[in-house]
């Protein structure tokens, strides 16, 4: 009997990748999307800005995953999250974005926030497990 292929969300279970690189992948997509509709006078500052910190943060995760210095990328991808956080606030301030974009951005990079402090917690409570993924 063929099993169907599984879901988005069912990815991470079987192996496919941390759960944190899905929900970055699902989250980054959203927020480009948005990004691409800021005026024209702030797409290659703010939007471009917060475009890069969205890809820095997927190869920060791909490094946690599969780099050495597991840890010190989970740091990294924490200062990036940080970064987000100041540009969604300024995109909100400077009208780029609607108060409900700016309220389901903030909770994605709080709840990405979270998961990254899991992953560094694992990571730094169990040195020869670190590798793996939570």
């Amino acid at each position: 009997m063929n099993k169907p292929p599984a879901s988005e969300d069912d990815r991470s279970a079987e192996g496919f990748g941390p759960p944190l690189l899905d929900f970055w992948f699902r989250f980054s997509s959203e927020m480009l999307d948005c990004t691409s509709r800021f005026p024209k006078s702030v797409r290659f500052t703010v939007s471009s800005r917060i475009d890069n910190l969205l890809l820095d943060g997927i190869e920060r995760i791909t490094e946690a995953r599969y780099g050495r210095n597991r840890c010190e990328a989970l740091n990294e991808l924490n200062l990036i999250i940080e970064k987000l956080r100041f540009f969604l606030r300024l995109s909100f301030e400077k009208k780029f974005i609607s108060s409900g974009c700016y309220e389901h951005f903030a909770l994605k990079l709080s709840e990405a926030g979270r998961m990254t402090g899991g992953w560094r917690k694992h990571c730094l409570s169990h040195p020869a497990k670190g590798r793996e993924a939570v």
